[in-house]
């Protein structure tokens, strides 16, 4: 494709009405003077008359009165070539951010244009102690992982890729077993380009459907067989452990070599990366179907270090544990959100009331085979009763915790992936919900604060998996 400059009225091309990139007042009025200061010198991309990229300097040119415009051609683009480039162009440029040591000496050799009026600070200060520097921040990553801060971005671009690694490349299939469970999430808000899959089902059918009968019916069979988003055989969302955050919390938590206990096992995931990543890992769970599928990825994956799962109510887990732990690490039911089985034990069948009963017995005896001056970690999030209203579970999780005898340590947020969550928070807003993007990561120790220096000596990342291919962010 040879790209040519050519000038067009600015009435004879149109924006695209599926434009995803958001274009704010106080944005475009940014551009405006971007335009003002510096001309404008960077042409809109245009397929057949239709903007591909350039949405906000189209508006700031409308607003501007300018009449003719600077245009490239991409007509040589298919449609599908076009949509992808119209959100790759603009992805791209959100992949990385500023050195800032650089912005701040550009930032600083700059005097007689406001780059204020732009959206720079020019306060920019970095201390001899600030760790945002790119040098620093690269530094920290390769240590950790991801920096040890107290969010954790699983919707950035390099976690993503990371979480594909270990489950289409390693093969992690913590789905098995469970696409009939009853689960309460909507698939609506994690499955990627949930709507234009609805749309293609409608054009192919010839009329329109209900999200519920799209999700019940025919989701499924729009899915890639590699998508790290999972749905049961009713099309609801399978809520998957992430692989990258049990990786985190397994080098941030427990010793080198160490032995982590899962009273909640659920899927695989948790436990096969506890062996890649050099970990002795026991969990219980109460559905046999499970534990037997969770045994055969073990034995597909995990050549060297057998995870053990075993069948059994964790009410119960110091009969079916019989020795200490160097960590527990794990993610519970969040109350009733999912249904795991019909069994009179499992938890998750159980009102709240008694289901806070059995979960605090269940952290109790867990905590009781922990050995001293190791972590414990939770990762739960709040869950809504049938009124609408919070059932604190967090809160629940905390206390039960702090009465099993451990001091409540690090609190740690994770962001999650936002999926149609802006198509869904204007709904939700009616009550005045806000859209929740996030999970808590609940980090307990049992012992002498003192201790964690003797016993966690080593910060260097463990490279559990090498050769072929590099997990470092």
């Amino acid at each position: 494709m040879q790209l040519q400059v050519e000038y067009v009225d600015i009435s004879t091309i149109k924006p695209y009405k599926g434009n995803a990139k958001e274009h704010p007042k106080e944005q475009i009025e940014q551009i405006k003077k971007s335009m003002q200061e510096f001309g404008n010198i960077d042409p809109i991309g245009i397929w057949h008359n239709e903007i591909v990229e350039g949405h906000g300097r189209y508006m700031a040119l409308k607003e501007l009165g300018e009449t003719q415009i600077p245009v490239i051609r991409l007509d040589d683009l298919t449609d599908e070539q076009r949509r992808a480039y119209a959100l790759v162009h603009n992805q791209l440029t959100m992949n990385s951010g500023f050195d800032l040591d650089a912005l701040k000496i550009e930032l600083d050799n700059i005097g007689e244009i406001d780059m204020s009026e732009f959206g720079f600070d020019l306060d920019l200060d970095l201390g001899e102690d600030d760790d945002l520097t790119s040098e620093k921040h690269n530094k920290l990553s390769n240590d950790f992982i991801v920096p040890p801060f107290s969010v954790l971005n699983a919707r950035s671009g390099e976690w993503q890729d990371r979480k594909r690694y270990w489950i289409n490349d390693v093969g992690i299939k913590s789905d098995e077993s469970r696409e009939d469970l009853q689960v309460s999430g909507s698939a609506v808000g994690s499955v990627p380009g949930f709507y234009d899959k609805k749309a293609k089902c409608e054009a192919k059918l010839g009329r329109k459907l209900s999200t519920k009968e799209f999700q019940d019916n025919y989701l499924a069979d729009y899915m890639k067989d590699d998508s790290t988003v999972k749905v049961t055989n009713d099309g609801s969302l399978l809520s998957i452990f992430d692989p990258v955050l049990a990786e985190i919390m397994y080098k941030w938590f427990c010793p080198l070599g160490g032995s982590i206990l899962d009273p909640f096992s659920g899927g695989s995931v948790r436990g096969v990366i506890a062996s890649l990543t050099g970990h002795d890992y026991t969990g219980v769970d109460i559905r046999k179907e499970q534990v037997t599928a969770n045994i055969e990825q073990g034995k597909h994956l995990c050549e060297k270090i057998m995870p053990k799962w075993v069948c059994g109510d964790s009410t119960h887990i110091k009969e079916l544990v019989t020795v200490e732990h160097d960590m527990v690490f794990s993610c519970p039911p969040y109350a009733d959100l999912e249904k795991y089985s019909k069994l009179e034990n499992d938890i998750s069948n159980m009102d709240y009331k008694d289901f806070i009963v059995a979960y605090r017995s269940i952290i109790k005896n867990t905590c009781e085979l922990l050995k001293k001056d190791r972590f414990a970690v939770f990762v739960v999030g709040e869950v809504r009763d049938k009124k609408g209203k919070y059932y604190n579970f967090v809160g629940d999780t905390v206390q039960a915790f702090k009465d099993a005898g451990l001091q409540y340590y690090n609190e740690i947020i994770l962001m999650t992936p936002i999926g149609s969550l802006p198509v869904r928070a204007r709904r939700t807003w009616r009550t005045r919900k806000i859209g929740k993007t996030h999970q808590n990561i609940l980090v307990f120790y049992k012992g002498d604060i003192k201790n964690i220096k003797n016993v966690f000596t080593d910060n260097s990342a463990l490279d559990a998996i090498k050769e072929e291919k590099s997990l470092d962010i």
